[in-house]
C-alpha cells in the first residue's frame, strides 16, 4: 500500500468513525431528555447499562480482533451496525424507552456498547496494525479522529436543534462513507 495513500485512507476511517461517536455520545443525553423523555435517574440508568455491557464486550472483542489479524470481518460488523444507527433511534429505541427503561436500556446498551465502547477497540488496533505494517505513524493517523470530535461539536449542535435525530441519521451516513474507504482503501 502506498504509504500517503494509506495514510489518508486510514485518517479518513478514524475521521468517519469518531465523528459518529463524538455526534452520537456528545449529543444522547440531550435526546435521552428531549426525544426519549426520561429523567436524570433514568438517564443515569441507560448510561450505566452500557458501561456494564461495555465491560462485558471488550475481552471477547479483544482476543477475536488479535486473532483476526489483518482480516476486516470485525471491522465489518461494527460498520453495518453503525450504518442502522438512523433506523434504530428513530424507530426501535425511543419506543423502547417509553415503553420499559430496563428492556429498553439494556437493548441499546448492547447495540450502542457494540459500535462504540467494544468498536472502538476494534478500529482502532486494526489501524495501528495497519500503520506499522505500511510505516506511516498511527499517532498522526489518530489526529483524525480529534478533527472529528470538533467538526460533530460544530455540526451536531445545529443538527440537533433543527431536528434531534437528525444526529443519528447523519451518523447513518457518516457510515456509508466509512465503508466506501474499507472497500477502496
Amino acid at each position: 500500500m502506498n504509504v500517503s495513500k494509506g495514510f489518508w485512507n486510514f485518517g479518513g476511517l478514524f475521521y468517519f468513525y469518531f465523528i459518529i461517536w463524538a455526534i452520537v455520545l456528545g449529543f444522547l443525553p440531550l435526546w435521552l431528555e428531549d426525544v426519549a423523555g426520561l429523567n436524570p435517574s433514568e438517564t443515569g440508568i441507560v448510561f450505566s447499562s452500557m458501561s456494564l455491557i461495555a465491560l462485558c464486550y471488550q475481552p471477547f472483542l479483544g482476543i477475536i480482533s488479535d486473532k483476526l489479524g489483518f482480516k476486516k470481518n470485525l471491522f465489518w460488523v461494527v460498520v453495518i451496525l453503525l450504518m442502522f444507527m438512523g433506523p434504530f433511534f428513530s424507530f426501535l429505541y425511543a419506543p423502547l424507552l417509553k415503553a420499559n427503561i430496563v428492556i429498553g436500556a439494556i437493548i441499546g446498551s448492547v447495540y450502542l456498547s457494540a459500535v462504540f465502547n467494544g468498536g472502538v477497540g476494534v478500529v482502532e488496533s486494526y489501524i495501528e496494525r495497519v500503520s506499522r505494517n505500511n510505516g506511516f505513524e498511527y499517532g498522526r493517523v489518530r489526529l483524525f479522529g480529534s478533527i472529528a470530535g470538533a467538526t460533530a461539536s460544530l455540526i451536531g449542535g445545529v443538527m440537533f436543534v433543527k431536528n434531534p435525530n437528525s444526529i443519528f441519521w447523519f451518523a447513518s451516513g457518516a457510515a456509508v462513507f466509512f465503508s466506501y474507504l474499507i472497500i477502496y482503501g
